[in-house]
Order: structure tokens, then sequence, then C-alpha cells
């Protein structure tokens, strides 16, 4: 019998524990050096190494109803485990990564858009030609997609919650009854082509999963593989298999392992590492990442979860392109690195910040009184690690319409970096930088 777990965190902890990580972080960041790719010997390391802290408590994994997974054998609850230390409520409904449009259906073609068969503007409503799957809203003579169908396509680039836990209503889909007459509780027959009903009280949903992204190994094929099958309540935990904790048997079950507990129920020290999310995390769903300066990079698939790489042609990674092992014409002769802020140790995360992050947070100009220039004020630490606001900064796209509210609150690149200073050579330059986009020189192509 496990010892009962006291699973709370005072403030002060908090508080120490973010110092702790803020300098940690400064200390590690301090020590990263870029890896050379030219003249000099080849590095054993990769050139950007996810950054894995051990500052982070242990803790008990637990199920939807609050107990110990070693008791009762279910699939875990990333919100009931990490609700003892972080408001994950609070997180998961302020995540438009979670959302993906649900909160803000409409009806076809209002959704100011302007396109007639459009139900939202994110992944969960918006008709895509490249995937030409569509989401069907109630009523519609013809059945494409269902939300269970949906889930299992397009889940594996869906971090959860949103439409994987709540109806189109907010009515969370465990409570709803299997009936062919709502596309929310049915499916299509592959064989028949007609509706049958669809039990979410048996495939269960897909709360937030904090482990996707930060964990720096999270077994995203097991996830992916139960997500396809409509296994749905058991994906975060098969997130966690690289890790250990748990394994799947021949029979498909999946079985906790009682050695990476302790005595109270925690983890065990080093049985998991929580840390801040890497490239390798976004590149999970957003592209290829490639960190190995050393290795040549080499593109061998074409799947959704990198979807910006095969739509936009981006890699994010410090190798010359000249270096890497893809074929292009005249190769010899690109020199750059397929990511400039990559090479130079730049993180996603270090431009597409929570916007309540203490460290990056800058109010909107819009919003800042005319006469003041800098507000010194900031939530503490404490707070900000129990509340950590999941919508990060973004720019603007015609290809991420979601959430138009946060739109240009990531920095520019004038804000980083003083243009005028390294343009002295360029005539014209006040005019050059007020009509052209520092993309047209800088970033000409993309080649992937």
């Amino acid at each position: 019998m496990l010892k009962k777990s006291v699973h709370t965190q005072p403030k002060l902890i908090i508080v120490l524990l973010g110092v702790l990580f803020l300098l940690a972080g400064l200390f590690l960041f301090a020590g990263q050096t870029a890896a050379a790719q030219e003249g000099e010997e080849p590095d054993p390391e990769p050139a950007v190494a996810p950054v894995t802290n051990s500052l982070h408590p242990t803790f008990p994994l637990l199920d939807e109803d609050g107990n110990h997974v070693l008791e009762t054998g279910k699939p875990v609850s990333t919100m009931q485990t990490c609700s003892g230390c972080h408001d994950a409520e609070f997180i998961a409904g302020h995540s438009f990564h979670a959302d993906v449009g649900v909160s803000n259906m409409t009806e076809p073609g209002q959704t100011g858009n302007g396109r007639a068969w459009d139900t939202s503007l994110g992944l969960f409503g918006k008709w895509n030609p490249i995937t030409y799957r569509y989401l069907s809203p109630e009523g519609d003579e013809v059945t494409d997609l269902t939300t269970p169908e949906w889930l299992k396509i397009f889940g594996v680039r869906h971090v959860g919650g949103g439409p994987a836990e709540y109806g189109r209503d907010g009515q969370p889909l465990t409570d709803l009854t299997p009936s062919v007459d709502s596309v929310e509780t049915s499916i299509v027959d592959p064989a028949t082509g007609e509706r049958i009903p669809w039990d979410w009280s048996e495939s269960g949903t897909v709360e937030m999963n904090c482990f996707l992204c930060h964990l720096p190994d999270p077994d995203n094929e097991a996830r992916k593989t139960a997500i396809h099958e409509g296994n749905f309540q058991w994906a975060n935990t098969a997130t966690l298999a690289a890790t250990g904790i748990v394994t799947q048997t021949t029979g498909g079950d999946w079985q906790w392992n009682e050695a990476a507990f302790d005595e109270d129920g925690n983890l065990t020290k080093g049985a998991i590492s929580i840390q801040d999310p890497n490239n390798d995390n976004c590149g999970l769903c957003h592209g290829l990442v490639h960190v190995d300066a050393q290795t040549p990079m080499v593109l061998n698939e074409c799947t959704p979860e990198q979807w910006s790489t095969i739509t936009t042609g981006q890699i994010m990674s410090p190798q010359k392109i000249s270096e890497s092992g893809i074929n292009l014409a005249n190769k010899e002769e690109l020199r750059r690195s397929w990511d400039i802020h990559t090479e130079r140790v730049v993180q996603c995360t270090d431009c597409h910040y929570s916007l309540n992050n203490p460290v990056y947070y800058q109010e909107l100009t819009e919003s800042r009184p005319e006469h003041l220039q800098f507000d010194p004020r900031r939530i503490e630490l404490g707070e900000y690690l129990y509340r950590p606001l999941h919508e990060f900064a973004k720019g603007q796209s015609a290809q991420g319409a979601l959430a138009p509210g946060l739109d240009n609150t990531i920095r520019t690149c004038e804000s980083c970096h003083e243009a005028a200073t390294t343009h002295e050579w360029l005539p014209y330059t006040e005019r050059h930088m007020t009509t052209l986009a520092c993309e047209s020189c800088h970033v000409p192509q993309m080649y992937a």
C-alpha cells in the first residue's frame, strides 16, 4: 500500500524553484557554444543539445479521479497530476494550441474569413485543401469528418484538450450519449459509408499533454499509435513509454512499472526529467528539427507532423546547407545554415515565449500609457510557475489565422537587431527599411 502523499507546493518553494530555474538557465546558456562546421575537429556533442534540468520536484502520477495509477492501473491524467503544483485547468483553458478553434466555432461561412464552408479559424473547423478533409457541421447531407475521426487523423498534431475533451457546446465529450444523430458521437464506417455510434466513455478523451512538450524524450510514435487506434485515454500515458515508467504488453495493454515509484508514490529521482520545451519538442508537430550539425541532415519522409517543412520548406537546423545530405542544385555554393537563429543557439521558445513570462513580458504599445516608456512591474516567479500562460508570442500569417488577438506579439527583427548601424552601405536606407521586409533579402528562399 502506498503511503498517503501530500501533493502541495507552498508559494515560497515555487518562488525558490523559479529562481533556481532562472539561474540554471543562465548558467547553461552561458556555457553553450555553436558547433564549428568548417576547419575544426568535429564536436562529438550535438551543436544544440537539449537542456535537461533536474530541479523539478518528484511527483506522483494520478488518474482522472485523483487516485494513484499504481493502485488503479488507469491512464495517467495530466490535469490531475500537474494540478498539484500548477493551475492545469487555467493552462489548458488559455492555450490556442489546445483550443485550435473550438471555442469560437460558428455556423459555416460566418468566421469572417470569406470562406463559406469554414466553421472556425483553427485546425478544428478550417478546411485545408492539402489534407482535403472537412470537419462536418451538424445537419450536413454528406458527412466527411466527425469529431472522433478528426481526432484520430489530426490528433497527432494536436496537444490535447480543447476539442479532444469537450464538445462544440463546451460539454465534456464523455458526458455525451453515443448516437448516429450527432457528428460528435458517431464515426463513419469505412465499409458502409454510414455513421455508427462512438462511445467516448469507452475510448476516453485526450487531456492537454504536458509530457509532449516538457519531456526531453517523449515517445511520440507510441502516442500517435494510440490516437490513430482511437485509444484516446491512453495517448498521454503512451507518451511516457520511452521513460520505462510504463510498458505495453503483448496484448496491447499498458502496465505501470512499480520500480519507477518510491514508497511515497512519487516517481523516483531520475525516472523522469521535466524541462522547458526545446526545438525537438516543437518539431513533433511543426516541422523538421535537426540539431546535430555534424551528421548530414536528410529528408526521408513527408508526414503531417512536418507541416511547416512540407508546406514552406522551413527547417530548423544549425547545419550549413552545403554540408547536409539533401540533394539540391549547386548545393556546394549554399554555405549558409538552414536557420541562422538555430545556429546561434536561439530556441523556438526564445521568440515564441509565454506572454506572461516575467523575463520576456512587455506591454503592448496600444495599452501602455503614453507617458510610460518602460513598466518595471512583473508578476512573481512563483505566480508565473503556478499559472504560466500558454498563449505564446506569435506573428501574423495567412496560414495561421487562429487567435488573431495575439497577432504580432512576437518580437520583430527590428526589436532585436539594429538595422541602421549595419546597413550604412545601403543607399536610401530608411526608404528600403520602410518598403521592404527584412526577409526579402535575408530569407529570399526556402530550400527544403
